[in-house]
């Protein structure tokens, strides 16, 4: 009994929805067909002549239809957001000053008077420790690099 009543509903529904179609837009005549085809899988699964499962999926596919639109247009914000996300973990890069020997030496842990070859092993040491590709921050990367052609010269 329940059974007849349930698709008398939905045969009136459909002649209410048939009835508008035309005046219908583009987007609520695919949310209507989605909405009777659930329907009509829905009465097929209640009534045993398909599984649930096939019901699962149709609604899943269908509900995707619907949020995957919605989806790709929040996709440029979310990687906006990301990515401002990750600028933000790194300092700011300052303007470019110029470099006191002092500072140089400072940096890469030399004694004055250090010669070339120590220079350029101290930097050698320095950067494969702190390079960006392994992990080091582009600013101290730089500085690193500034002090060795600042004392190279």
């Amino acid at each position: 009994m329940h059974l007849i009543l349930i698709t008398l509903l939905v045969m009136m529904s459909a002649l209410l929805v048939i009835k508008k179609w035309p005046s219908l837009s583009r987007q609520e005549k695919t949310q209507w067909s989605l909405i009777m085809v659930i329907v009509g899988l829905g009465i097929l699964a209640i009534t045993g002549r398909m599984h649930w499962l096939g019901l699962a999926v149709a609604g899943l596919i269908a509900g995707l239809r619907m949020i995957v639109p919605w989806a790709v247009r929040l996709l440029p914000l979310l990687q906006q957001h990301l990515g401002a996300k990750a600028k933000s973990k790194q300092p700011p890069s300052p303007t470019p000053v110029a470099m006191s020997t002092f500072e140089a030496l400072e940096i890469l842990g030399l004694k004055e008077g250090a010669t070339s070859e120590e220079i350029i092993s101290a930097h050698r040491k320095l950067i494969q420790k702190l390079h960006p590709d392994r992990d080091g921050s582009t600013y101290l990367a730089s500085k690193i690099n500034q002090a060795k052609d600042h004392l190279l010269g």
